[in-house]
């Protein structure tokens, strides 16, 4: 029999059989007890989200209105509105109103002190454009809306923390509005307001986008995933670049969550409200020999009566993929996951308070290696018994 410590004896197997028993009775007890009982509720909220939506769709005759790919030019010559904060610089183009033209204060792209800004979004003139929009879609054929291609005027000369903004656009006895404002970090918010003079009531569909030209070679997805993303009542959900160029668009149905693009240490994504059910897009476009792929999102719809307005918020973040910054917007905003942008993994019940920790000792010596020692020190004791 073997004994610990015992010269001239063999291992001690005792405690590892202990050990092995101990661990697959925490990964079973986990998926018996946590992931199975989620998974079976998802599933019975989905069967009734789809049962719910197919009595709709028979009571009401189905719309046509959906996000179309934005067409990528190389014109780029729209006045444009300045925006800066201690996170962010950049300008807004008043043409569309379109986000596609934003650099992170805080990083550079070299070590060098002269180095210029990361760029996250890049202009539609540009070599790779990158960019985001929102708007609204009428449910009637004919009536005047504003497109990728409309002028917005503005009273304001610049956006930034203490001074949002105000974009307008009439025509047809419709008023548009886009009411942007931006905080110190990263997140935008975006509320856009229909005021109704026609006469007679519109239905419309908000909307947001994304648009990004990629070069794959240039990416390094050896292991984080980099590409297009999002929260599906309350599932994370990845998709790589290759699958949407072989395997065709991918849609999810009226889901709650969020979306959006990721890099290896950059994000931007789109958080509608939280409390209406969404439709998303994800697609491939080739253009001009470049690979270009969009994600987009159409919301419920509103009615505006005549002599009436409504208004409709979403946001956007647009900067790095700081958890400590997305736990505090998952909070404030109230949105699912939204730490999951950082790929943590399968194991994410344990990366994630691994990380935490290491955050931690990291934020009291100022020094990752010291924080690292300390955190195999932590490790060592938790396992001790076992």
């Amino acid at each position: 029999m073997f004994a610990p410590n015992t010269p001239g004896q063999g291992p001690d197997i005792k405690n590892l059989i202990i050990a092995l028993v101990l661990c697959t009775a925490i990964m079973g007890g986990w998926q018996y007890f946590f992931e199975r009982p989620r998974v079976e509720a998802m599933r019975i909220e989905q069967e009734k989200a789809a049962k719910i939506a197919a009595e709709e769709a028979e009571k009401a005759p189905a719309v046509e209105t959906k996000v179309e790919p934005v067409e990528v030019t190389a014109e780029d010559d729209a006045p444009r509105l300045p925006l800066r904060s201690g996170s962010l610089h950049g300008t807004i183009n008043l043409k569309g109103a379109r986000f596609d033209d934003l650099t992170l204060a805080d990083y550079q792209q070299t070590l060098k002190k002269d180095s210029p800004e990361v760029r996250l979004l890049n202009k539609r003139s540009s070599e790779l454009p990158y960019f985001a929009e929102f708007g609204v879609l009428p449910a009637k054929q004919g009536v005047s809306a504003p497109t990728s291609d409309t002028l917005w005027q503005s009273g304001a000369r610049s956006l930034s923390p203490e001074h949002p903004v105000t974009l307008e656009w009439k025509s047809g006895g419709l008023k548009y509005e886009k009411a942007i404002s931006m905080d110190e970090n990263y997140m935008f918010t975006v509320t856009m307001t229909v005021s109704n003079d026609t006469g007679e009531a519109l239905t419309f569909f908000p909307y947001g986008l994304i648009n990004r030209t990629f070069d794959e070679q240039t990416s390094s997805q050896l292991i984080l995933h980099e590409g297009p993303l999002g929260v599906f009542n309350n599932e994370l959900k990845e998709i790589k670049y290759k699958e949407l160029r072989e395997d065709g668009p991918q849609k999810v149905e009226d889901s709650k969550g969020w979306l959006g693009v990721s890099d290896k240490y950059w994000l931007s994504a789109i958080v509608p409200d939280q409390g209406a059910p969404f439709d998303a897009n994800f697609r491939y476009i080739k253009h001009a020999e470049k690979d270009a792929y969009q994600i987009d999102l159409r919301g419920e719809s509103f009615s505006v009566e005549p002599g009436e307005s409504h208004s409709v918020t979403m946001h956007m973040f647009a900067g790095a993929k700081k958890v400590t910054l997305l736990d505090q917007y998952s909070t404030q905003y109230n949105i699912p996951l939204f730490d999951r942008a950082v790929d943590f993994g399968s194991l994410y019940f344990l990366t994630k308070p691994m990380f935490t920790l290491l955050s931690f000792f990291h934020s009291h010596v100022g020094n990752f290696g010291i924080a690292i020692m300390l955190l195999t020190v932590a490790i060592k004791l938790i396992m001790f018994p076992l």
